[in-house]
């Protein structure tokens, strides 16, 4: 594996790993046919929340509550997960604060089927032609 590979599948780790340590699935995990509106409604998943590098091209995209990751790549972008819908144009925002532009992100990754996780992502796959 060439050094940009090792660095691209490094922040890829890292991203998963912060991901999982900052997931309560118990807190917030709704269930298989639960009113959808009780996901949107949690306000600390549409808080909003400066980006942060996390570590080397993977940075922290999403709102305060959830976890959105970005990872830079000179191939393309990547995005995981979306969070709620509601966070689209969050995402966004902080991925333009970034310097990123849109059409830069590849691919998106999502985690799980939840709304916390998804909600956003037919919209951001919309915007970013991803």
């Amino acid at each position: 594996m060439d050094s940009e590979h090792a660095v691209y599948v490094r922040s890829l780790v890292l991203a998963l790993i912060f991901f999982c340590s900052i997931q309560d699935a118990s807190a917030h995990d709704p269930t298989p046919g639960t009113d959808a509106a009780a996901c949107v409604n949690d306000a600390s998943w549409v808080a909003e929340q400066t980006p942060f590098r996390i570590h080397g091209d993977t940075w922290h995209v999403g709102p305060r509550g959830l976890g959105v990751f970005l990872i830079k790549a000179p191939t393309g972008h990547v995005l995981i997960d979306g969070g709620v819908p509601a966070n689209a144009a969050l995402v966004e925002k902080n991925l333009r604060g970034l310097g990123v532009d849109l059409h830069d992100i590849k691919w998106i990754l999502n985690s799980q089927a939840h709304c916390d996780h998804a909600g956003a992502i037919a919209q951001l796959a919309r915007d970013t032609g991803a």
